[in-house]
């Protein structure tokens, strides 16, 4: 499978798979869904998206970052295609099975219904590997549509927000 498609880096990796999974052909493409439970979809995520050797708390934190966006899934980009997200850096990076850990798994569990919350909503928490050391300002970023759960702050000591709600 092709990981990181239409960037620079894009690569060629192998991909296991678990489950339940769904053969199409759309416009001549061979279309795989992975129809797996979202924790286990949250601990592969965890760990495609980050090295499975963090301290758990950065593996607990993706996780709960993951499972918001997922949720919150307000984006839709694939659902004329029949399904949620895709496995790569346009949705949440998802190498299947590849990348699962105990201690991803142990993450996910530890996190279980935990999400990020604004004015009784999940927080649509779009992220991106590079910040460059601060936190944008929702709109610079994905859409036109501020959100006032994401500001521009630097990442430093003494800058942490704690209580969205």
């Amino acid at each position: 499978m092709i990981a990181g498609r239409g960037f620079h880096w894009a690569k060629k990796i192998d991909v296991k798979l678990a489950y339940r999974l769904i053969i199409s052909v759309v416009n001549s493409n061979i279309l795989l869904i992975n129809e797996l439970p979202l924790e286990e979809y949250l601990a592969c995520v965890a760990t495609s998206e980050m090295s499975s050797e963090c301290p758990d708390t950065y593996i607990e934190a993706q996780s709960i970052v993951a499972r918001s966006w997922m949720l919150a899934n307000v984006e839709q980009k694939h659902v004329a295609l029949g399904f949620d997200v895709c496995n790569d850096d346009c949705c949440q990076r998802f190498q299947g099975v590849n990348n699962l850990t105990e201690h991803s798994r142990k993450a996910a569990r530890a996190t279980r219904g935990k999400v990020l919350m604004y004015n009784n909503k999940i927080v649509d928490a779009r992220y991106s590997k590079s910040c460059g050391g601060v936190m944008e300002r929702f709109e610079n970023l994905w859409e036109n549509d501020p959100k006032d759960y994401m500001l521009n702050i630097p990442d430093a000591p003494g800058n942490i927000i704690v209580d969205l709600t």
